[in-house]
Parts: structure tokens; C-alpha cells; sequence
């Protein structure tokens, strides 16, 4: 047990020195890991002189990605086993069964995991190969299962177990994947309401038993409407929404921060957490036909990578171009509901003839009003009711909020100063652009007022300039071209994942080739380039990786990124039913892959293909939980007798009750 638990058991018949240098030669590489003095381990936003124990930094230092893995593998195989079963009898009964298979408008990305087990196959030889397949895994796997130490220090463990739900102390996250932040709990929930929850023109405190009682009429009233749009939506689609607001009608949304670490002084982001919740899943559906249409919004970018591919194609600019940008404030919660849902309303009534077949225009609309209006959290024992803006954490609320803004730029930017706007896109709340002064009439001053004239939106614009940093590149005008090279941001910690993190080999490998590719996708110049190679060579260095294996990958890596600069399409087949997983979690002392693989090829690989046309095995790894995982969480812990609602800041519950869904 001692040995299973801490990795080693001294000798009594040794003496001390030896005990101890027998301990340090049996400690893994990974416990070496240096503290590097000179990057922060986190951003410290306690009050000066607060006392905290000194492990936090040094932990927090490895990244809130780190994976942990426990000192031995987890029992994880019958449930591995009892899956690999039912996805090949589910392909086999599908293989024999053609006639069941109809079209009902059967949606990837919406759906819920059906419940329903298929029997033993019909073929015998599937059911044989799939047991000795499974036996020679559990079997062979039992040679890897010993006592290993973890890839942190035992005091490190100790500091997880101290930080999580701690009374003093919190964990959260800063903005703009910046890392991990320490600061007071008592600091974090006078924030939330000082910052956010009190501003009672947005946010509106009710009672428990209000939150519960609307929770349910919400969900009778959902169950009508979706029985109202059967005839308008896909069979898959009613089956959807409707098991979405059965199974998940009593699930809380939550209400947490991110930190803005980036302002001086630091400043907070109010995100909701609302994943797998009824009304989340509603917005999931709305935001899977809103993206079928951002094709008809002429200034939507998806990310800093398309922008710098419109700018390439620019070619050169009319002399005297200059930027500019314009982020708005708080754009989320200063959208006015009722202004939002009559535009994006009639816009999608003008562009009905643009609109891809089978697209639920009515029903949209319904549900469009409905999540905006129905948006109820929880934080820690209070409730409140979102009262105007964009639902917070829901699904569709970035293309809501793209959109809304967007017809204002298609009805009312370009087409009044379209002369001297030369090129225009925004990235939700960040706009970007390119001035040039081709009619004095239309001046900058009245540019920014009508940008500002929309709604209750309010924008904090820059003056228009040669350079300036949008998103994460900076975007120079050189000689009458566009030049862009990437944008480090001042708080930025990067944390990048040491080599010891308990990821899968070529997800760490994948890191270091997806950040070449975006470097050099981002600096139009070679030297650019160069230098944030350069850059991340050093800090993965700092990080503990190993420089000549280092060196070997990421000249690998920028040698398949130059000959194949354009994005790569994965080969994916026809269906899934021509492909076969095998789920495990991932730990870097179980069964390697290449040993299942051998062992599936042997097994099953002929009979899977002659029988069920199954040509490929992928083996898929899911990862143990990471330091966010274990250190943050959505449900606010509340130290006994300081309960959220007993802060002087709280908002008392308002006397006049909300209108129903």
C-alpha cells in the first residue's frame, strides 16, 4: 500500500543515505521540473502582504492544462470493453438491417447518446474476435499496471486538495487565455455583485422557489412551442428539442468570472455557464441554423486567420489608407432585447429567398425570443433573471449578437460611407477596418456617431492610424501593403504544456506544429517568423522540454508547414460505420497504442472488414482531468456563515415578480 501510494518503501536494513539516494534515482524526470523564477506562476491578485502557501505558484506554474495522471491506471477497462462491444454490434445490426435506416433529418452536432443496446451479432466470427481481442488487452495490460509515482510532487497533490473549496482562497481563470489567477473568495463575490449582479437594469435578483417555479413553466411553455413547429422542423430536430427540455428541465445555469488581467487596474468578465442545460440546448439548435446563414453577413470574420487572408487579397491600398478599430462596450448585456429580436426578425424575412432549403424561419424566430428572454442563474444560494441583453453562455449568443450588429452595417455604415471605407469586418465586438478619405463630406466625427447609433450599443473607437494590434496580430500599413506579424499580449504567462503532462504524445507534438503554422500564416515577413519560432523554442525550453528533441520536431514541423502551407483536409469516410473506436483514457505507463493496434490487427481486422466493412480502427484517447478541472469550478463554494447572499453588496430580491415565460 505505502509503495502503491508513494512509489518507494525505505530498507531499514540501509542506512539513511543510502535510502535517500536510492529514493532520488527511482524519481521520475518530471519531479525535477523547475520553478522558473524568472515567468510568473500566476497572477497574484491577493492584497499585498496576504499569506498563502507557497506551493500555489509553483503548481499554477505548470499551466491549468497540465494533466495530472493518478500513481497507477485507472480500472477504466470493462467500461472501455463494454463500449468497443456495442459499437461493433451496433454496426452489425445496422449492416443487416437496411431497411430500418430512414432520412429524418438526423443532425451531427445535435443529439443526445441513445441509450438503446444492440444484441450479440448475428456472425459469429464478429463475437469471437471481438472477445479475444478484448481478453489479449485486459491481459497484456496487466504487465504495465504498477505502482508509478505521479507526474507532480506529493505537496503539490496536497495543494490541490487545500485550494479546492477553499474558504480563503479561489482560483479563476483570466481573460484571454492569460493563466490562472489567485485572489481572496470574500474579493471574488464582492466583485461579481459590484462589477455585474447589482446593476439592476440587466440583472434581476428573485427567490429560490420563483427561480424553480420559472425553470418549469419555461419548460411547459418550450414543450408547446416545439410541439407547435412539428410540421416546420426535421423529425430529428423535434426529437431533439424535445428530449433536451425532458431530461434536462431541472439543470442550473451558473454564473461565474474570468479575470481581465490585461486592464489596469484588472477587471472582470461575467460568464455564464450553461452547457447541458434545457436552455442551452434550444440555443444550440438556433445557433446551428444561424451559422448556416453567416455566409450572408458580408463583414463576419471567424478568426484572425481569415481576416489575414482578406487582407492578402487586398492587394495594394489607395495612398493615404488608414486603420482603425472599435471595441464595444459590453456588448452582451447592452443589446436591447426587444430592439435585437425586431430586427434580426425582419432581416431574415427580407432574405428569405437567400435562406438554405428547409430553414425554420418561424420557429427560429420563437425560440430566438425565447432564450433572450428566459436566461435564469445561479450564484451560490442567490437567483437572478438576465432582464436585457444577449443570454449570456448560451450557444447562439455570438451569432445573435454578430448578426444584430451586422444589420446595422449592411443597412447603415457602408452604404452611407461606404466611399471611404475601403474594407470593413468585425469579430463579435471587435471591429476592424480601413479608412480613406475619398469624400471630405463624409467625416470621421460622423462616422463615429453613426457607429454609435444603434440601439443601446455604445463603441470605444481609436483614431485611425498606420499600425495597430487586432486580436493577436498587428496589422502595419508598409508602402501602400498590408503587413501583419504576430501580437504578443504584455500579461501573457504562456504556459505552454511541459513535456510531462499527462497528454498523449501527439497532442504535445500537435501543439508545437499548430503554433508554427499560425506564426507562419501570421508574420508576412520570414524574419517575423523566425523570431517567434525563436521565441517559442526558449519558452518550451523554460518548459522542461528536452532542446535537441525539441529542435528535431520543430524542424520537421516547419518543413512540412512550408511545403504544405495550405490548411490540411483529414480523409474521413462515407460514414462511421466503416470505422470502429476504441475509447480509453490516456496514462503514459499503460498499454502503448501501437501494442493495441497490433493486437486489433491481428484479432479482428479481417473479420471486421469481410463481414461489416469496417476498414479503419482508431484508437481515441480521452485525458484525465487537467489543473482547471481540479483547482476551478462553475458552483460557487461558500465558506460557512459568508454565503453569497449575506455580502452587503447582494441586491435583495425584488419585490416585483418577473413576467412569465
Amino acid at each position: 500500500m505505502y509503495i502503491t501510494q508513494f512509489g518507494f518503501c525505505a530498507d531499514p536494513q540501509l542506512p539513511t543515505w543510502r535510502n535517500k539516494l536510492n529514493y532520488v534515482s527511482l524519481l521520475p524526470p518530471t519531479y525535477f521540473f523547475p520553478f522558473n523564477a524568472q515567468f510568473q506562476g500566476c497572477h497574484n491578485l491577493l492584497k499585498k502582504d496576504t499569506p498563502f502557501p507557497k506551493a500555489i505558484l509553483p503548481l499554477l506554474h505548470l499551466g491549468l492544462k497540465f494533466c495530472v495522471h493518478p500513481p497507477k491506471q485507472t480500472d477504466y477497462f470493462q467500461e472501455s470493453a463494454r463500449r468497443f462491444k456495442q459499437d461493433v454490434r451496433r454496426i452489425s445490426f445496422f449492416k443487416s438491417h437496411h431497411e430500418i435506416e430512414e432520412n429524418d433529418g438526423h443532425i451531427p452536432e445535435l443529439y443526445f447518446k441513445s441509450t438503446w443496446e444492440a444484441d450479440p451479432s448475428d456472425i459469429p466470427e464478429i463475437e469471437a474476435s471481438t472477445k479475444i481481442f478484448l481478453d489479449s488487452i485486459d491481459l497484456e495490460r496487466r504487465r504495465h499496471i504498477k505502482p508509478r509515482l505521479p507526474n507532480i510532487r506529493p505537496h503539490y497533490m496536497n495543494t490541490i486538495k487545500f485550494l479546492f473549496n477553499n474558504d480563503n482562497f479561489i482560483i479563476v481563470e483570466a481573460d484571454k487565455n492569460l493563466g490562472g489567477c489567485i485572489l481572496s473568495r470574500d474579493e471574488y463575490i464582492t466583485r461579481v455583485f459590484k462589477d455585474h449582479l447589482s446593476n439592476e437594469s440587466v440583472y434581476q435578483r428573485i427567490s429560490q422557489e420563483e427561480a424553480f417555479d420559472r425553470q418549469h413553466s419555461c419548460a411547459d411553455e418550450l414543450t408547446r412551442l416545439i410541439r407547435q413547429w412539428k410540421d416546420d422542423i426535421t423529425t430529428a430536430e423535434f426529437t431533439f428539442l424535445l428530449t433536451a427540455v425532458e431530461q434536462l428541465r431541472d439543470k442550473p445555469t451558473r454564473f461565474r468570472l474570468t479575470i481581465k488581467v490585461h486592464k489596469n487596474p484588472w477587471a472582470t468578465r461575467p460568464v455564464v455557464c450553461c452547457a447541458g442545460t434545457m436552455l442551452n440546448s434550444i440555443s444550440r439548435w438556433i445557433d446551428y441554423w444561424l451559422q448556416k446563414i453567416k455566409h450572408l453577413v458580408p463583414t463576419y470574420i471567424k478568426n484572425s486567420s481569415q481576416l489575414i487572408d482578406q487582407l492578402k487579397d487586398l492587394g495594394h491600398l489607395p495612398p493615404g489608407s488608414l486603420l482603425f478599430k472599435a471595441d464595444a462596450t459590453s456588448m452582451y448585456t447592452n443589446i436591447d432585447t426587444d430592439h435585437a429580436i425586431t430586427v434580426i426578425s425582419e432581416w431574415l424575412d427580407e432574405i428569405k429567398l437567400q435562406l438554405p432549403t428547409g430553414f425554420p424561419t418561424n420557429p427560429l424566430k420563437s425560440a430566438l425570443e425565447f432564450v433572450m428572454r428566459n436566461n435564469v442563474f445561479e450564484f451560490g444560494d442567490t437567483r437572478f433573471l438576465q432582464l436585457t441583453g444577449t443570454a449570456m453562455g448560451t450557444s447562439s449568443a455570438c451569432m445573435y449578437a454578430t448578426i444584430y450588429y451586422a444589420i446595422h452595417e449592411t443597412k447603415c455604415l457602408l452604404p452611407c460611407f461606404g466611399r471611404n471605407i475601403h474594407f470593413l469586418r468585425r469579430y463579435i465586438d471587435d471591429m476592424f477596418g480601413i479608412w480613406v478619405m475619398n469624400d471630405p463630406s463624409l467625416t470621421w466625427d460622423a462616422f463615429g456617431e453613426a457607429i454609435n447609433g444603434f440601439g443601446l450599443l455604445r463603441w470605444e473607437i481609436d483614431e485611425p492610424t498606420t499600425s495597430l494590434d487586432y486580436l493577436d496580430i498587428t496589422i502595419t500599413i508598409d508602402d501602400n501593403h498590408i503587413v501583419t506579424r504576430t501580437y504578443r499580449k504584455a500579461m501573457n504567462l504562456y504556459q505552454f504544456l511541459p513535456p510531462h503532462s499527462a497528454h498523449p504524445p501527439a497532442t504535445l507534438k500537435g501543439m508545437v506544429y499548430s503554433l508554427m503554422k499560425t506564426y507562419f500564416y501570421q508574420n508576412t515577413h520570414q524574419r517575423d517568423y523566425e523570431r517567434e519560432v525563436i521565441f517559442l523554442f526558449n519558452h518550451l525550453i523554460a518548459r522542461g522540454w528536452s532542446k535537441q528533441s525539441l529542435k528535431d520536431h520543430m524542424l520537421k514541423a516547419d518543413k512540412s508547414i512550408r511545403q504544405s502551407p495550405q490548411a490540411r483536409t483529414a480523409s474521413i469516410s462515407d460514414s462511421d460505420r466503416d470505422r470502429v473506436f476504441f475509447h480509453i483514457p490516456y496514462h503514459p505507463y499503460d498499454i502503448p497504442r501501437k501494442e493495441i493496434r497490433r493486437l486489433y490487427d491481428q484479432h479482428c481486422a479481417n473479420n471486421f472488414s469481410r463481414h461489416l466493412g469496417i476498414m479503419d480502427f482508431t484508437i481515441a484517447y480521452s485525458r484525465h482531468k487537467n489543473l482547471k478541472e481540479l483547482l476551478t469550478r462553475a458552483e460557487l463554494h461558500q465558506a460557512p456563515n459568508r454565503a453569497a447572499s449575506t455580502f452587503p453588496q447582494c441586491p435583495e430580491i425584488a419585490d416585483k415578480r418577473p413576467p412569465r415565460c
